[in-house]
């Protein structure tokens, strides 16, 4: 494996765990919401399972991409994970499979798709290789490795511009998304990384065809200053505040949304209320990765833990939110 990709993921993990690379307000905590204060419900009769891709998940929740197995913790992290997914019935998306494909590390996924045979599993690759050499092919290679449900294809053009060794060109994408559409066996969603997908091209994706969009929008992590960080300059401080908010875009996009196709809500999904706020405002699905970062860190019961806290806190949103779900 080259060790310069070892390196820049390695890297990311450490930069990301800190906290003051989260945005300062989590826009989630900020929503408006309306509580019911006499709910015509049973708690216990609570239903807080969905349906994603044909299969059934305990919450309509989503492990958000964190790292590919590179070394023997990020090997243990994504044990911890995929295994949540598969006893918990959550959905997975694996760590982007670029470093898989460029340093040949297939087997890393097939045996997380061994480690859970029946789990929800994402794929995942940045749509800007599609500009450096990769092709249909690639993306097949990246779905097949794990058996995958989807293949989730990441926007993260910011992210790039200030990585010191970021991929610049995103010119004719949109035509290579259509392409890759038509051409693989599995639903095709796009997401961003934390500044978030806006309306316009969201409309455009689902106009081509594209199955989901994860919203990916602010109140989370910055990547912009993870690469700052990386970076050791402060050329990047600027734009730390550029994006979208993850509830507005999830408010706006909801009201296009096709029927068929589906809408995620990440970018600062923390806690069981966050699930249901995004959910009130018209996602069908959450997704988040941070919680699962840190408490992946502290090993499987820890992640048992936080399953269980965001189940809980759930299934009460469920019970007190106005025309909420299961209302």
């Amino acid at each position: 494996m080259a060790q310069k990709d070892k390196i820049r993921k390695l890297a990311h993990l450490k930069i990301g765990q800190d906290p003051a690379n989260q945005d300062p307000l989590n826009l989630w905590d900020t929503l408006p919401i309306n509580y019911l204060s006499l709910p015509d419900k049973d708690f216990d009769s609570l239903q807080t399972t969905t349906t994603f891709l044909n299969k059934t998940l305990s919450l309509p929740l989503i492990i958000g991409a964190l790292t590919f197995p590179v070394d023997q913790k990020t090997r243990q992290l994504n044990n911890n994970l995929v295994r949540l997914a598969e006893e918990k019935k959550l959905a997975f998306n694996v760590g982007s499979q670029r470093i898989m494909v460029e340093n040949n590390l297939d087997a890393e996924a097939k045996r997380l798709r061994r480690l859970a045979p029946t789990a929800c599993i994402l794929a995942n690759f940045g749509a800007v290789q599609l500009n450096y050499g990769w092709g249909i092919e690639d993306a097949r290679r990246c779905v097949d490795t794990l058996e995958a449900d989807a293949l989730v294809l990441h926007l993260n053009c910011l992210q790039e511009l200030i990585q010191p060794e970021g991929h610049k060109n995103f010119k004719g994408l949109l035509q290579k998304i259509e392409l890759l559409v038509k051409k693989i066996s599995v639903p095709l969603i796009i997401k961003e990384v934390g500044m978030g997908i806006d309306p316009q091209t969201a409309k455009r994706l689902y106009d081509l065809g594209v199955y989901g969009i994860d919203v990916a929008g602010k109140g989370g992590t910055n990547w912009a200053k993870i690469e700052a960080g990386r970076r050791q300059d402060d050329w990047a401080v600027p734009f730390y505040t550029l994006g979208y908010s993850a509830p507005d875009l999830v408010k706006e996009i909801s009201k296009f949304k096709p029927k068929d196709r589906i809408l995620i809500a990440s970018g600062g999904i923390r806690n069981g209320l966050h699930i249901a706020k995004a959910l009130w405002l018209g996602a069908d699905l959450a997704s988040a990765a941070y919680p699962f970062l840190i408490a992946g860190q502290k090993g499987y019961s820890e992640l048992v833990k936080l399953y269980n806290k965001l189940h809980w806190q759930y299934k009460v949103s469920l019970m007190v939110i106005k025309n909420g779900q299961n209302s």
